[in-house]
């Protein structure tokens, strides 16, 4: 009997949960004050009161009527009162990120979790706010403390206004139906195709202009990684459009047309196929990386891997240093040919 009181209790509290948009909005134009004066000492300078000015913002306590009705006064300066404040609201998991700028200042991040514990992953699926200057390499990533170490969360947040622009158009639009069709895309697609090993290759193909290279990596994941069974089960109409026109994905789109026709014997193919096409792409990503460039005041030539590696976080500063490279021109479309033909050799797109 106690058992099912405290059951009775927990879904209570659950349903009694606020929209975390207007809770959290106090707290929110509380950190865009704060981040509008960061800005501004960050670009134009300041003395000693513009400081002070930045140590009120950030002790300034904030009133939040929280889920339960109750009045809570948390600040910047105390996140151990902001993170229990922020279990009271939300459908989802609200999560508070702090870290720090290069110059030392405090930068925030607050989104909801979807926690999705049959997979490795657990998904972020709705921006609440991000500092401007938060910092991040790889958009597909975002890591989040959870019990006291460092975990990568998928961040899908991304797509949440066109899922909200697509069910619109549908006359189906409710933020219920947003966080659904994030969760399937999250679940049958992005577990499989998106994994933190790929960040150098994904970074590359961000930043040396190669999207068939990044896509024929996703697309291989997706083959070797994902239930391909549960995955035909789940194409649907939104599930293709989502992939058409929310993330754009035409190899990923052409795989999903391929399987909802295809029957158990020659599903059960692709994987093996994948895994020999997975050899072929790693091995021109080794040849692409291999490539000498001319490097410095003295034009040395240096293999482009040791370039990408002692600048992996800056990546875009290494690019614009090389626009003259013919020879990097050349290696990035022969990697794009061999990501657009193993593309082929598993979907036609």
């Amino acid at each position: 009997m106690q058992r099912e009181n405290d059951r009775m209790s927990m879904f209570s509290i659950l349903s009694r949960r606020q929209d975390p948009r207007v809770v959290l909005d106090p707290l929110i134009e509380q950190i865009r004050y704060y981040d509008s004066l960061r800005l501004s000492l960050e670009r134009l300078g300041g003395d000693a009161s513009k400081l002070n000015q930045i140590a009120e913002a950030l002790a300034k306590e904030v009133l939040i009527l929280d889920g339960f009705g109750d009045e809570l006064r948390v600040s910047l300066v105390r996140p151990d009162l902001l993170h229990q404040m922020l279990f009271r609201i939300g459908q989802f998991e609200v999560r508070l990120s702090i870290r720090q700028t290069d110059a030392g200042m405090p930068v925030y991040y607050l989104c909801q979790i979807h926690q999705d514990f049959w997979a490795e992953y657990s998904l972020i699926v709705e921006d609440l706010y991000r500092s401007p200057g938060y910092p991040s390499i790889d958009d597909r990533f975002v890591k989040l403390m959870t019990g006291g170490h460092e975990h990568y969360y998928l961040c899908l947040s991304p797509f949440r206004r066109g899922v909200l622009k697509l069910l619109l158009n549908q006359n189906e639009a409710s933020e219920e139906k947003v966080d659904e069709m994030l969760y399937k895309a999250g679940r049958h697609i992005y577990q499989a195709a998106w994994h933190e090993d790929q960040l150098p290759a994904v970074l590359c193909a961000q930043h040396f202009a190669m999207p068939r290279f990044r896509q024929a990596i996703e697309l291989l994941y997706v083959c070797l990684s994902a239930e391909l069974c549960d995955l035909r089960a789940v194409i649907d109409e939104h599930f293709l459009q989502f992939f058409t026109k929310v993330d754009c994905q035409p190899a990923i789109a052409g795989l999903l047309s391929l399987l909802s026709g295809m029957d158990g014997s020659a599903m059960n193919k692709i994987p093996e196929k994948a895994l020999k096409l997975y050899c072929k792409l790693n091995k021109a990503f080794s040849r692409f990386l291999k490539m000498e460039v001319h490097w410095g005041e003295r034009r040395l030539r240096v293999p482009l891997y040791k370039l990408v590696f002692a600048n992996f976080s800056r990546l875009n500063l290494l690019r614009s240093s090389l626009t003259t490279s013919d020879s990097l021109g050349q290696a990035a479309t022969l990697l794009e040919m061999e990501a657009s033909s193993i593309i082929g050799e598993i979907v036609k797109c």
